[in-house]
């Protein structure tokens, strides 16, 4: 038996049960407002009679764009017990985001916070109906309901997240009460996360990194979500002194500016179990200097919207695999395989694939079906498009995306591997690898850096050689105030620009 087969088949039912529990424990709170589990119990049956009386019932779709806000946990919860299909969206989307959502899952209604009302209006329409607050602290909630007229492949989903990966364009990834329940064991049982545990997340709830690791602990395990709107170092580090916090869910950049914030008047850290990092690629570099700056080790975490959580370096080892994202999480098997799908032996290339049942059942648009493999038993595979390597004793290496390859002269050369190099040079902060055409027109690889202090190109160019195969080295190498500028120089040079 499993730890999936056995419980509450739904996040409702687990939810209530965890409550019972500790009912006057703290499930989740941001600076000036906070809610027991009692309390939202009481809250979410409130809403999801409120949202009754507004024509809302099972089958119906509801996007659920609030911010890092008490009120998300209940929101969430009234529209899951209510059978309604819920999907996540950023509360920052803007026009072309709320619509491409809403064109993917025609919704009934999107629900959000008063301020995002004449937003979603000007975006696709609707009619305003007002749900309330919980109280002082938090914030007054209107549904600003549709009129879908077209079919809607929402089915048995539970949820669907929406990712523009590396597309750009917001596609939503169904998940269904069985995959939610199962994906709840494997965070905690993976992360060991348990009852009165503080996960402290300035990442977006809305976002698969946030949702998974911070909200769903709370339904299975009572642990404590500590939501911040946005990143403040002052305020973080107050949250990450508290003697119960257990994890942080960070992204490469919040631990940059803590380096730069400095310790003079930092609090003692060592009782955090996991200094979690995801969402972006996470520098060795800059998990030395934070390692001897803090001295605790930051650990990458590895997966999408598409996977969940799928794996993750544990504080132990994280200083002695430089590079990797870690090993599979508990419930999760990953692999590297072949172009016809067969797993490849240690070390060997390959694109990474993850199967389990907290893996998305695929794309509610139906586009990239390919990429989501039906295994039976509720357990699916999707193929991630990353590639990498894994080796003889499961950590995972990713080298880049399938579909962002530099063609040298017939040889590989993946960005990410650049990149990785370039952040190891002495005073560079910050890099981007791209393709570039030579003056025959072939593909070479060019490199923009942002640097602390006085860095040649020269020198970077001599670690590079040193460090990296001849044709993986750069041929040129910009110096830029910021990364963003780069991607001007970026497009120029595909273009054939100087």
């Amino acid at each position: 038996m499993t730890a999936t087969d056995a419980g509450p088949a739904d996040v409702w039912t687990m939810f209530l049960a965890t409550a019972q529990r500790s009912p006057a424990a703290v499930a989740i709170e941001s600076p000036g407002a906070s809610l027991t589990f009692e309390e939202v119990v009481a809250a979410s049956r409130r809403l999801a009679a409120a949202f009754g009386d507004a024509g809302l019932g099972s089958g119906s779709v509801v996007h659920l764009a609030l911010g890092n806000t008490p009120t998300f946990l209940p929101a969430f919860l009234a529209l899951r017990s209510m059978g309604v299909t819920v999907g996540l969206v950023s509360s920052r989307s803007r026009d072309s985001e709320l619509q491409a959502v809403s064109e993917q899952m025609p919704p009934d209604a999107f629900l959000v916070a008063s301020d995002l009302v004449p937003v979603v209006l000007h975006a696709v329409g609707g009619t305003e109906v007002a749900v309330g607050s919980l109280g002082a602290g938090h914030p007054d909630l209107t549904l600003v309901r549709q009129q879908p007229s077209e079919p809607r492949p929402a089915g048995d989903l539970a949820i669907v997240k929406f990712t523009s990966g590396s597309t750009g364009r917001p596609k939503g990834v169904g998940m269904t009460e069985r995959s939610l329940v199962a994906e709840a064991h494997n965070c905690v049982a993976t992360f060991g996360l348990r009852a009165g545990d503080r996960v402290v997340a300035p990442v977006p709830l809305s976002h698969a990194y946030g949702f998974h690791l911070a909200i769903l602990p709370v339904l299975l395990a009572g642990t404590c979500a500590v939501a911040h709107a946005s990143f403040i170092p002052k305020l973080v580090l107050g949250a990450l002194a508290h003697p119960a916090t257990a994890m942080f869910l960070g992204v490469p950049s919040m631990y940059r500016v803590l380096l730069e914030t400095g310790r003079a008047d930092a609090p003692d850290l060592s009782h955090v179990r996991y200094m979690a990092s995801a969402a972006a690629p996470l520098p060795p570099s800059l998990v030395a200097r934070f390692h001897e700056a803090w001295g605790i080790a930051v650990c990458n975490v590895y997966g999408s919207s598409e996977t969940g959580f799928a794996a993750a370096n544990v504080p132990s080892e994280a200083l002695d695999h430089p590079g990797s994202v870690g090993r599979q999480a508990i419930a999760v098997q990953v692999r590297a395989i072949d172009e016809d799908g067969n797993t490849l032996p240690p070390g060997e290339e390959g694109e990474i694939a993850a199967s389990g049942r907290g893996v998305g059942s695929g794309y509610v648009s139906g586009e990239r079906a390919e990429a989501f493999i039906d295994l039976g038993d509720g357990v699916t595979e999707y193929r991630t498009g990353d590639i990498g390597v894994i080796d003889a004793d499961g950590y995972i290496f990713l080298l880049g995306r399938r579909d962002h390859v530099i063609n040298v002269g017939g040889l590989k050369v993946y960005p990410a591997e650049v990149v990785r190099a370039l952040e190891q040079v002495p005073g560079v902060t910050g890099a981007r690898a791209f393709a570039a055409k030579d003056p025959q027109g072939e593909e070479v690889v060019h490199a923009a850096v942002t640097v602390s202090g006085p860095t040649s190109e020269s020198e970077i160019l001599a670690f590079c050689r040193s460090n990296l195969a001849e044709h993986k080295v750069p041929r040129q190498v910009q110096v830029v105030d910021s990364l963003e500028s780069a991607e001007e120089t970026k497009m120029s040079k595909l273009s054939g620009g100087a």
